[in-house]
């Protein structure tokens, strides 16, 4: 649900060197928002994972998620958590990303953050980066496996995932 508020405006000539300066900085703004527009820009999106007890693991999954100049596409990226051993879970990353433009090349850059039911963060996993994608229009797909140091029971509380992908 969104509120809309409304504000009456009065209309004055004091207004005009006010819209004047902003308009400066909004072209300045826009023109380097141009110049680095393969910048890192955190895009955000948080999951609910299915959690599959008899086998000790939680998947996660996203719809098409566009960071920057890349969009990771949902059908083809997954993340999975397993249950601690030792402190110690395995995690994987499945990312199916393609940029659609490059100087160089792009890579994404995932990160998992797990919360619990309230969205306190737990922890989170390293930075994972995908491959580098110079080709644009081009689908890059990948698995990086890694681990993540977790106490059993503060892995028994996680309830959301959150992505954060860089591109």
């Amino acid at each position: 649900m969104r509120t809309i508020i409304s504000r009456p405006v009065t209309r004055t000539k004091a207004w005009r060197p006010a819209l004047v300066a902003a308009m400066a900085v909004g072209m300045t703004a826009a023109v380097t928002g141009v110049a680095s527009a393969s910048a890192p820009n955190p895009g955000f999106y948080t999951d609910h994972p299915l959690i599959d007890t008899a086998n000790g693991i939680m998947t996660s999954t996203v719809p098409d998620f566009r960071v920057g100049d890349c969009i990771l596409f949902g059908s083809g990226s997954l993340f999975t958590i397993r249950t601690p051993v030792n402190g110690v879970s395995d995690i994987s990353w499945t990312g199916a990303v393609e940029t659609t433009h490059t100087n160089s090349a792009d890579v994404w850059h995932g990160t998992f953050i797990f919360k619990d039911s309230a969205g306190k963060t737990l922890g989170q996993s390293p930075r994972l980066d995908g491959l580098p994608m110079s080709i644009v229009g081009k689908i890059y797909s990948w698995t990086i496996p890694s681990r993540v140091n977790i106490n059993p029971v503060v892995f028994s509380l996680i309830r959301q995932i959150t992505w954060e992908g860089e591109c």
